[in-house]
């Protein structure tokens, strides 16, 4: 299949999706103090399927998808105009790039659909892009805390977000349900947690109770609960550890296909975009250098920047493959040294000259924590010396960051002890006066 050809079946594939053309934007561009941010760009992703804008730092994919929901930072501007909902615009290429998006959907019968929504990427106006936020298309950003208040309960939360669709006449009042109740709201709540894959107890909770995973999905429960029908999702998985993204990322991938949603991830690894999404888009320097199917555009990269993109993308067998093997030849090299000269002592202190073992300059010991009925840590302890590096490791939800909130005071211990430069340090931040944490012992620093 050549390429003319494989673009345009791309086009009928997308199209042939769709019960409508989902998120149309045309003429997307994005300008800044110094210049042109974005270049003019085309996008239709239509309901159920996921676009993957990828490209490294700078490359101008949060810039388009910030321009889609009126959220550029000050001194930047868009232009362009984007709609959901209808008929493909005739002209518009689709996924793919074929000539004729139009005929495309007129053959998938999709064509002459008149519920559309458009709105234009330069207003300026609070209540043009009130009417599209939440209701239309809802941002979902990399932390959580972004989009979570860190003194609001989780249900009240999603709550107010099913509250604000009902009264701006989404859901519930435009099938005639009417009004919710407390109960009916309760309820919701509690379906809504249900969908992302979490306990009806979640709602009680505070987002800082919550691991990072769970915090990320009450994000997409409230971002769901608007009833969108644009989900743009902005590096959701960046914060979290390899098992979780996966779990995170393929969550939204089924929700987003059960609520057919157009679904926009942005990413800089395309490990995360692999088998999930259907179409890509590379950009460079604000510039789209390649874009198609997923599965053609990872396998069979046309341009440069994508092939070294890919390239850079290496397993975590490989990764440290090459670690381990430098480390070997280091301890090799150690071992001849020693060899040839006149030996190496069994024990280390025992070597003229070798200064002993320094205390701990840190030492937590026995912490434990519980948020409610849930144990986020129990009995643990570490030690940390002068110039040392200590890893905390673990999968989300493992008590990782609890521990070391424990340690610095930001959260109270159920129990243990915390102990700098050997002095035991108060539970909790009350009492940690700078004079109090600072330590006796005498750090020695490298320069």
């Amino acid at each position: 299949m050549n390429a003319q050809d494989r673009a345009a079946a791309d086009a009928a594939d997308a199209a042939g999706a769709a019960d409508s053309a989902g998120l149309v934007a045309t003429g997307l561009t994005v300008e800044g103090p110094a210049g042109t941010i974005v270049q003019p760009l085309d996008l239709a992703v239509p309901p159920g399927r996921m676009l993957a804008i990828i490209g490294e730092s700078g490359s101008g994919k949060t810039m388009t998808a910030r321009a889609l929901t009126g959220l550029l930072p000050r001194g930047t501007r868009a232009a362009g105009e984007a709609s959901v909902g209808g008929a493909v615009d005739g002209g518009l290429r689709p996924f793919g790039g074929a000539a004729d998006a139009a005929s495309a959907a007129d053959a998938a019968g999709t064509a002459g659909t008149t519920d559309v929504e458009r709105w234009a990427l330069g207003s300026e106006s609070d209540a043009d892009w009130a009417r599209v936020r939440g209701r239309l298309a809802v941002l979902l950003l990399q932390d959580p805390f972004t989009s979570l208040s860190p003194v609001i309960r989780c249900g009240a939360q999603i709550a107010a977000t099913i509250r604000a669709r009902v009264r701006n006449g989404g859901g519930s009042a435009a099938r005639g349900e009417g009004p919710l109740g407390r109960a009916a709201l309760a309820a919701e709540v509690e379906r809504r947690l249900a969908e992302v894959r979490l306990p009806a107890e979640i709602a009680r909770r505070y987002p800082s109770e919550l691991s990072g995973g769970q915090r990320q999905r009450v994000a997409i429960a409230a971002a769901l609960a608007a009833e969108p029908r644009l989900l743009i999702a902005d590096e959701p998985t960046t914060a979290l550890d390899a098992s979780t993204q996966g779990e995170v990322l393929d969550l939204l991938r089924e929700l987003q296909r059960a609520h057919r949603m157009s679904l926009i991830l942005i990413s800089h690894d395309l490990g995360v975009v692999a088998g999930r999404a259907d179409e890509v888009i590379v950009m460079r320097g604000g510039e789209v250098v390649e874009r198609g199917e997923a599965s053609r555009v990872l396998a069979e990269p046309q341009h440069p920047y994508t092939r070294a993109l890919l390239e850079a993308n290496p397993t975590i067998a490989e990764a440290t493959g090459g670690e381990a093997a430098r480390g070997e030849a280091a301890r090799g090299e150690t071992a001849e040294a020693g060899t040839a000269g006149v030996g190496v002592a069994d024990d280390p202190d025992a070597i003229d000259g070798a200064e002993p073992v320094a205390p701990p300059m840190l030492e937590a010991r026995g912490i434990s924590k519980s948020f409610g009925r849930v144990q986020a840590l129990r009995d643990a302890s570490v030690d940390v010396r002068a110039g040392e590096i200590v890893a905390v490791v673990g999968e989300s939800g493992s008590g990782k960051s609890t521990f070391a909130r424990c340690i610095a005071g930001l959260e109270i211990p159920d129990a243990g002890t915390v102990r700098l430069g050997g002095r035991e340090l108060p539970r909790g931040r009350r009492g940690r006066t700078p004079a109090r944490c600072r330590s006796s012992s005498r750090i020695r620093t490298r320069r």
